[in-house]
């Protein structure tokens, strides 16, 4: 294009400029994005063979009430799962009790947990401990850990509820449900 006075118009090249500047800018977000999703928080990547954590076929799963980790008892239950974990390279797992809050209403979450084969089920806040003394008859291969409360069934324990106590009862509780297997 030429402009009345006969010289080319500056906007073709202007708007050439500005689609580079987009895709420049495109380019460099896409590529943050990327390594924040790739890259472990020490920020190397993760290659090489003895990098990945090996982890043994037995899984410790966390049933919680509708806070989750949120709730004080379920961070510290949570936290002695997790140093089980690091000490026995069991895989750990929760799940929180959406919805209602009573016994019926976590049962299907507690039968959940069964049947991704949890080999040892922690129970933390009312409705999912009242689930596992509920029903933990019928699972005679798992391994139950309420976390106060009561049950009665063989396959249950019994663990404080001192918030003091939950960590270290938690972690016991996997790392000996892992050496007994």
């Amino acid at each position: 294009k030429r402009s009345i006075s006969g010289h080319r118009s500056a906007r073709p090249a202007r708007r050439r400029g500005w689609v580079a500047a987009i895709g420049v800018t495109a380019a460099g977000v896409l590529t943050a994005v990327l390594l924040i999703v790739f890259l472990p928080r020490g920020g190397t990547p993760l290659a090489g063979p003895g990098r990945a954590r090996q982890y043994l076929a037995f899984d410790a799963c966390l049933l919680t009430d509708a806070h989750g980790l949120a709730g004080s008892r379920a961070a510290q239950a949570w936290t002695g799962m997790q140093a089980a974990s690091v000490a026995t390279h069991a895989r750990v797992e929760y799940l929180p009790v959406a919805g209602a809050q009573t016994a019926g209403a976590a049962r299907p979450y507690l039968a959940s947990l069964v049947q991704r084969h949890c080999s040892v089920v922690i129970a933390v806040g009312a409705a999912p401990v009242s689930a596992v003394s509920a029903e933990a008859r019928q699972f005679t291969s798992v391994r139950f850990a309420v976390v106060g409360g009561h049950a009665t069934a063989p396959n249950v324990t019994v663990l404080s509820a001192q918030a003091s106590r939950i960590k270290v009862a938690v972690e016991q509780a996997v790392t000996s449900a892992v050496r007994s297997s």
